[in-house]
């Protein structure tokens, strides 16, 4: 499991890649060799800055 703390501001959006880059204000990079978002019940998680849960998405 990949595990990133990001800071989003309210409003904002970033997209995460698994592949290799270079990190920015909006993409995060993971620099998997593989594929991890394979559509067999991946979820990822979106939690607040006291730790609260504040979304998720899955498929």
């Amino acid at each position: 499991m990949s595990s990133q703390c990001f800071e989003l501001q309210p409003g904002a959006t970033v997209t995460i890649h698994t592949g290799s880059g270079t990190d920015t204000a909006t993409d995060l990079y993971w620099g998997s060799k593989r594929a991890i978002w394979n559509n067999k019940g991946d979820v990822v998680y979106l939690y607040g800055p006291n730790k609260n849960l504040v979304d998720t998405k899955s498929w």
